[in-house]
């Protein structure tokens, strides 16, 4: 993947559906609902942003730091469900990780164990490979976090056996043709 370097690479606005969940850019208005998803000691462990927890003032430079290269989206369930969790999409465009899609996402601990952090993930992956075939993704997974480890390998990812860049967790890289249906 080589963006063009002056080209959007994620709209304003986009709407990504799976049987369950709607995933879309985060808005002002659903700052609240955010900070609800980080209620648990569980979350914001795992979550190496959300280490001290999740202020309605951090919330809201979140969200407004949603760019056409960096957006935190909303994990709503369906129909008309409540916000049920995150999803970051960060493009790097330099270093390394030069044309790298980083993904990152959280849930609602109330919403764990039921399938609903994979199902975010193959859709994200779903929606990326319709803009190209074979995208460059990446993630960070703490080692302690088994459950989340799961859900990246589940969907093609393999860990490289290099460190992220934040301290404490490792790199997973997605590998398109070893996905599960």
């Amino acid at each position: 993947m080589t963006p063009d370097q002056s080209a959007p690479f994620f709209p304003d606005s986009f709407l990504i559906e799976s049987e369950r969940l709607r995933i879309q850019p985060l808005v002002e208005a659903d700052a609240s609902d955010l900070c609800a998803t980080v209620s648990s000691p569980t979350i914001t462990q795992a979550v190496y942003i959300l280490r001290n927890g999740l202020s309605l003032a951090q919330a809201r430079d979140l969200i407004e730091d949603n760019s056409s290269t960096n957006v935190h989206c909303g994990i709503w369930a369906k129909p008309e469900g409540p916000l049920i969790g995150a999803f970051r999409l960060h493009l790097h465009r330099n270093g390394q990780d030069n044309g790298t899609v980083e993904v990152g996402y959280w849930l609602d601990i109330d919403w764990h164990g039921q399938g609903f952090a994979k199902e975010a993930l193959k859709t994200v992956l779903t929606y990326l490979r319709e803009h190209d075939a074979r995208p460059e993704v990446i993630a960070e997974c703490d080692p302690t976090n088994g459950p989340s480890q799961a859900i990246l390998l589940n969907n093609g990812f393999q860990c490289t056996g290099e460190p992220g860049k934040r301290p404490g967790r490792e790199r997973y890289q997605y590998c398109a043709e070893d996905a599960s249906p």
